[in-house]
C-alpha cells in the first residue's frame, strides 16, 4: 500500500528497495520525487507491532542479546559523547529535565541522574525496561512514545537511533513540542541513509521498527 510521503504529502515517489522479511511482511521502501525523503510502508497492525517491538525485535539481532558488561561500556561511552555534545547549550551545574524516548537499559539517564537532572525515559522492551528500573533505579514508562501521557515539561528531549522508528512523524513533532518548555531543546541522533544505508544489509527486524531513513537535509525541513 503506497502512501504519501510524510514529509511533504507529495504523491510521486518510487520503490527502492521491497522485500518480504520475516517470512510474513512485505516491506517496501519509498523515495519521494518532490523532496527527497526515504520511508517505508510494512503492513502490521498497531498490536502486533506493539508485541513485537516489546517481545521480540531484540531477539532478531544477530547473537544473543545482554545486558554485560561489554554492553554497558558501549552505552555508558555513547551517553559520554552526547553530553559532552549538548553541554554547551546549558548553563554549568544545570539541574534540568530530560526525557530519554526510546531510553533501552537506561545507561543515558543514569549519568545525566548524576550530573544532577531529573530523568524520565520511555522503552518498550522488557529487558531493558527490567534493567533501567531495577538495577538503575531509573523512572521508566514501559511502552510507546505516542502512549505516553505527563505534566512534566521538558529542558531536553532525547532520541538516539529511535526518531526514525515512530509512526505519523508529523504528530510526533507537535507532541514533542507540547513536552519541551518554553526553552527546552531536543536532540536527535539517527543514520545518515546518504552514506549509512545499505538496504540489502538491514536486519528483518529493524525493517519492522524503522519508518524513515534521514539525510542531513530532510531531517532540517523536518524539524524547521
Amino acid at each position: 500500500m503506497k502512501k504519501n510521503c510524510s514529509l511533504c504529502n507529495g504523491n510521486i515517489f518510487t520503490v527502492v528497495f521491497s522485500r518480504m522479511i520475516l517470512d510474513t511482511y512485505n516491506v517496501e521502501i519509498f523515495k519521494c520525487q518532490n523532496c527527497g525523503f526515504i520511508y517505508s510502508d510494512i503492513a502490521i497492525d498497531e498490536l502486533e507491532l506493539h508485541k513485537f517491538i516489546s517481545e521480540k525485535y531484540y531477539q532478531t539481532k544477530k547473537g544473543a542479546f545482554q545486558i554485560d558488561q561489554r554492553f554497558v561500556r558501549h552505552y555508558t561511552r555513547r551517553a559520554y559523547s552526547h553530553i559532552k555534545l549538548f553541554s554547551k547549550l546549558f548553563k554549568i551545574n544545570f539541574d534540568g529535565c530530560v526525557l530519554d524516548v526510546g531510553c533501552g537499559a537506561g545507561l543515558f539517564l543514569n549519568e545525566m541522574k548524576k550530573g544532577g537532572w531529573k530523568t524520565f525515559g520511555i522503552e518498550p522492551s522488557c529487558e531493558c525496561f527490567d534493567y533501567a528500573t531495577t538495577v538503575l533505579n531509573l523512572d521508566i514508562y514501559r511502552g510507546l512514545f505516542d502512549e505516553y501521557q505527563t505534566n512534566e515539561k521538558f529542558d531536553l528531549v532525547y532520541f538516539s537511533h529511535s526518531f526514525d522508528d515512530l509512526p505519523n512523524i508529523v504528530r510526533v513533532l507537535k507532541k514533542i513540542n507540547n513536552l519541551l518548555n518554553d526553552t527546552g531543546k531536543i536532540f536527535i541522533e539517527v543514520p545518515n541513509s546518504n552514506r549509512d544505508t545499505n538496504f540489502n544489509s538491514v536486519k528483518d527486524g529493524d525493517f519492522i521498527e524503522n519508518r524513515y531513513y534521514f539525510t542531513p537535509s530532510t531531517l532540517r525541513h523536518l524539524v524547521e
